[in-house]
């Protein structure tokens, strides 16, 4: 009986093992992840590759191959626990993904993406290259590359960040004129259907100001100075070069050089602009200045002087400016045949000196024109009569009506006669405007039309063209009583009848 019970309990035993083991393994294998239902590979921005594909539940990473131009997957193992992944910048190729769902202890089987190919993109220019022309224009230039629909290009400014405009282009040239002075490079790169390659850079050009040279045309004591427009607005500039005749002559940061001691002949200068580390630019336009040997001034014109007779022995002399004149020389000549020279004033600066002569008599003023050729040709004379002080006071030898008295309406002489005065000036008469008489005269044609006393009032300019009488409220006065028109006397007989 014991023994009956034994083998049923070793039986019981084992059924009970095997039911475990066996749910065990179902356990097991139920958990395997599920393979993921999709997988998508996609090409963005033109040389990136997206993978996504969908969530699986339970999977605690994702395993991922690829092929490349179907060449077989990678045995590479790449791990990932999001479902997407980027890969930039991918070279040229056709590629194929897989991706499996796993947990801590087993994985799914693989799904594969579909196929995406990054195209081959266009080669960079071998070459790209800028150089300054005329100065400030700068032409860029670059190698063709075949097959390309266009160029791109840019630029970068004074060692700034490349500018993020672009610039399309169709030739292989371009030329930019008349730039503003600065420091510049380019950029190249070719675009077709598939995209766009990498960039080529060009060289560094420097765009240089070009200096306004400033000199006289012509010289004729070799004495001159050369000076250049301010440029320092441009930069750290290190020097100006200035050339003589291609000779440099100076070399720095001044604006102007004084040149001294040339000799009859023409110089010609020229000048650039130079900067530390970035060499120099062009020369500006030349400008000459022509050493002449000096020659005569011209005859002195205009020369203009007191009236014709002074009274004081310092009066002022005057006459037009010459151009070609440094200075002029006075001659005070003798009134006589020969014009014996009195007095020489030289070096007058300007176009007038005082002359001071004391002696009563006729004398001629010429004027010269000097420079270091010598003096030229003497002026036109201009002749003055000096007088003595005394005898050259006014006097009024006569100013007065021929009669104390007149009938109004009849007709008065005036006479006057008043020496050493140029004119003097007055109303005669009634009803008339002031006017300007001789020094001496007589009028018979004078006819008041109102009664009374009417006193003539004149004054006069003297010799020295000063008013005579000196005080402005004086004047030469000359009286004359007009009276009444007197009746008829037997009219006057008639009607006492």
């Amino acid at each position: 009986m014991k023994i009956i019970e034994m083998t049923l309990s070793k039986k019981l035993f084992f059924i009970v093992v095997n039911l475990v083991i066996f749910s065990t393994l179902s356990f097991r294998a139920s958990a395997i992840p599920t393979v993921p239902s999709t997988v998508n590979a996609l090409i963005i921005n033109g040389d990136d590759i997206r993978i996504s594909w969908s969530a699986v539940s339970g999977a605690k990473r994702y395993e991922r191959q690829y092929n490349l131009n179907n060449s077989g997957w990678n045995s590479n193992l790449q791990t990932h626990y999001n479902t997407v992944v980027t890969f930039t910048n991918q070279p040229a190729r056709t590629t194929q993904y897989r991706i499996r769902a796993c947990d801590s202890s087993s994985c799914s089987g693989w799904k594969e993406s579909n196929s995406v190919t990054i195209p081959s993109l266009p080669y960079a220019p071998s070459n790209v290259t800028a150089s300054i022309i005329n100065g400030d224009d700068i032409r860029i230039s670059w190698s063709a590359v075949s097959g390309s629909d266009r160029y791109e290009r840019q630029y970068k400014i004074n060692n700034g960040n490349w500018n993020s405009n672009l610039q399309i282009h169709y030739n292989t040239s371009v030329t930019f004129a008349n730039q503003p002075p600065r420091t510049t490079k380019y950029r190249i790169r070719v675009c077709d259907s598939r995209g766009c390659s990498s960039w080529k850079e060009s060289n560094t050009v420097t765009v240089f100001p070009i200096p306004t040279l400033t000199a006289p045309s012509t010289n004729t004591d070799g004495s001159y100075t050369v000076s250049w427009s301010d440029e320092n607005d441009f930069g750290d500039i290190a020097r100006y070069e200035l050339y003589e005749n291609n000779v440099a002559k100076y070399s720095g940061t001044g604006r102007s050089l004084q040149r001294t001691g040339k000799t009859v002949g023409n110089y010609t200068y020229k000048i650039r602009v130079c900067r530390t580390g970035l060499g120099c630019g062009y020369y500006s336009d030349t400008k000459t200045v022509t050493v002449e040997a000096p020659t005569l001034p011209n005859k002195v014109t205009g020369v203009l002087g007191p009236s014709d007779a002074v009274v004081n022995s310092t009066f002022t002399v005057s006459w037009n400016n010459m151009p070609d004149a440094d200075d002029y020389t006075v001659l005070v000549k003798s009134g006589e045949a020969g014009e014996e020279v009195y007095q020489t004033i030289s070096g007058v600066e300007g176009t007038s000196t005082t002359v001071s002569y004391d002696k009563d008599e006729v004398i001629i003023i010429r004027v010269q024109g000097c420079n270091d050729a010598g003096c030229g040709p003497e002026s036109g004379a201009r002749i003055i009569e000096v007088f003595d002080d005394n005898v050259l006071e006014p006097e009024e030898i006569s100013f007065a009506w021929q009669t104390s008295s007149a009938i109004v309406g009849e007709k008065s002489t005036f006479t006057w006669n008043i020496s050493n005065v140029e004119n003097c000036t007055g109303i005669l008469g009634e009803g008339t405007e002031a006017q300007t008489f001789e020094p001496s005269g007589n009028s018979t044609e004078v006819i008041f039309y109102s009664i009374g006393v009417k006193t003539t009032q004149w004054y006069c300019t003297d010799l020295a063209n000063n008013r005579y009488p000196t005080d402005a409220s004086l004047f030469i006065e000359a009286p004359i009583n007009i009276t009444p028109l007197a009746a008829p006397q037997n009219l006057k007989e008639q009607l006492s009848e």
